[in-house]
């Protein structure tokens, strides 16, 4: 069998036993056809060696992909050759041997208050698709919420004005997110200008209607981020670094900061969030830092 069947039994099975969501899929295809089938797709499994996926790494390095980028590629191939000594019994080389590039930490980009300001200004309130964005940027900037939950949810609980409401995040992590007025108002004024009935939140502009796909909504925030005048990668995630930074930089816990991203390890908010500004690090220290016990408390207020 070669490393190119394998992987067609791989991706029925996953796609059958829900492990990668749809999204996920189209990442895993793209991964497999641009990369690993044309190095080694047509290898016989028991064949594959180690000088093969160096191959792979340093034509991916030639090619100049991001170091993110060929942790993805390799992650997968990684997992590929797991499911083939598990799943298919089939002999292969250990998906240990297989290293992962070094990621460098990197600072999360956000909008400061000035670029949410002119972001805001930039998008118009007289078009359904203009309204459509605008309630859909407030919505990001109001919950943190990643793009496919933004895009899975229903009109029904802003119709009612419901103040938050519980979703399934990644991982089918639970969590409640919240909305404020501002959200609430750019909602409400997209959804009186529809005329559909489709159950979705936010839907196509032009018929039939349909729920809004993740690949159109990249293409209003391209337009936007030169509308305006940003030179950050204007993107629905960066709005999520965005709400969980202004939580950050205005008193938010940590802990706090975890439950409202969805976020299933703190680790994962402190890399983000807390260990990239030293700022926020001097805060909790001068904040949360002491030895002092009672006595030394009364004997300084003495000496005061």
């Amino acid at each position: 069998m070669t490393i190119g069947e394998a992987y067609e039994h791989y991706i029925r099975q996953r796609t059958f036993d829900g492990t990668y969501s749809a999204q996920s899929i189209v990442k895993v295809q793209s991964a497999f056809n641009r990369w690993i089938f044309p190095q080694l797709g047509l290898i016989d499994v028991e064949q594959l060696a180690v000088e093969d996926l160096v191959q792979l790494q340093e034509r991916m390095q030639a090619a100049g992909l991001s170091t993110s980028a060929q942790t993805s590629v390799l992650a997968f191939a990684r997992a590929l050759l797991k499911y083939i000594s598990e799943q298919l019994h089939i002999s292969c080389i250990a998906q240990t041997l297989i290293r992962l590039p070094k990621r460098q930490p990197s600072t999360p980009a956000f909008l400061t208050n000035d670029e949410v300001r002119h972001m805001r200004s930039a998008i118009g309130t007289r078009s359904m698709p203009d309204l459509r964005l605008r309630a859909f940027v407030e919505l990001l900037l109001a919950t943190g919420m990643r793009l496919t939950e933004a895009l899975s949810l229903d009109r029904l609980p802003f119709d009612s004005r419901v103040d938050s409401v519980e979703i399934v995040g990644k991982g089918g992590k639970k969590r409640t997110v919240f909305f404020n007025e501002e959200c609430h108002f750019w909602i409400r004024n997209y959804l009186a200008a529809r005329i559909d009935r489709h159950p979705a939140l936010f839907v196509t502009t032009t018929e039939p209607t349909e729920r809004w796909s993740t690949m159109d909504v990249s293409r209003f925030f391209i337009r936007l981020r030169r509308q305006a005048g940003i030179s950050k990668h204007l993107t629905p995630h960066l709005l999520r670094h965005t709400f969980c930074t202004n939580l950050r930089d205005n008193g938010a816990d940590i802990t706090v900061i975890k439950e409202l991203a969805g976020h299933s390890d703190i680790d994962t908010t402190v890399r983000y969030y807390l260990g990239t500004d030293k700022r926020a690090l001097r805060a909790a220290l001068n904040k949360h830092l002491h030895y002092r016990t009672s006595e030394d408390l009364t004997n300084r207020s003495a000496a005061a």
